[in-house]
């Protein structure tokens, strides 16, 4: 259903780095938790930008020391964002407009989930299997 809020298919939990954080760091997080996309925090806790496992491998053809570059120097800046009750077929139309694989979803500036162009493919085999 393209009308229903994207709080209902956004995953919750959301995983963060800090933007002083070591690309280092960042790699071994999405790594360990399987994650394709975190967001960036800056010190107040707001969005600062993502890096998503694109970033990692363009970075990863610098051949730069993954230790010493900081998450705020590789990351995408000015993410795509949506409020949990805009609707799956809003948020799906911005991401095809800017054309990334992620949104992150938004109240108040705190971080209420993030949503992935996985999360969409998961919910068209969900509706489709029930019709």
């Amino acid at each position: 259903n393209v009308t229903k809020p994207i709080s209902e298919i956004m995953t919750r939990c959301v995983i963060s780095v800090s933007m002083e954080d070591s690309v280092e760091k960042v790699a071994e997080s999405m790594a360990v938790k399987f994650l394709s996309s975190v967001p960036v925090l800056n010190p107040e806790g707001e969005i600062f930008g993502v890096i998503s496992l694109i970033d990692l491998e363009r970075f990863r053809l610098t051949r730069r020391n993954a230790g010493s570059v900081r998450a705020w120097e590789i990351c995408s800046l000015k993410p795509v964002q949506a409020e949990p009750g805009a609707s799956v077929l809003e948020v799906a139309r911005r991401m095809l407009n800017s054309n990334v694989h992620h949104c992150v979803i938004t109240e108040d500036h705190a971080i209420r989930g993030i949503v992935s162009s996985m999360d969409f493919l998961r919910e068209y085999v969900a509706v489709t299997d029930s019709a």
